[in-house]
């Protein structure tokens, strides 16, 4: 099955968080989906347990505790991890 990972700062409002939402819901259907976010918000929009949802830091504080290399590899572990065929980025 193919993997797609979709990045994104956060799930918590707005218009980009309910569009990669309603994507990584539609796409679990027939792909295997994660979301990468910075650190767990209360998500607003419904997800699908199909979809897997992996945090560069444990919380906010821990996220900006560290330092941007730090966050950087953890992003690249987590995509090394994850061994996507395909990476949506939404925002910045």
């Amino acid at each position: 099955m193919k993997k797609i990972l979709i990045a994104i700062n956060q799930l918590s409002g707005g218009g980009a968080e309910r569009v990669a939402t309603l994507l990584a819901n539609h796409l679990s259907e027939n792909y295997d989906v994660s979301i990468v976010v910075k650190f767990r918000y209360p998500n607003e929009y419904a997800l699908s347990p199909k979809v897997t949802v992996r945090t560069i830091a444990e919380s906010e504080e821990a996220f900006f505790k560290s330092g941007k290399i730090q966050r950087l590899m953890r992003r690249r572990q987590l995509t090394k991890q994850i061994k996507p065929d395909v990476v949506i980025s939404f925002l910045p």
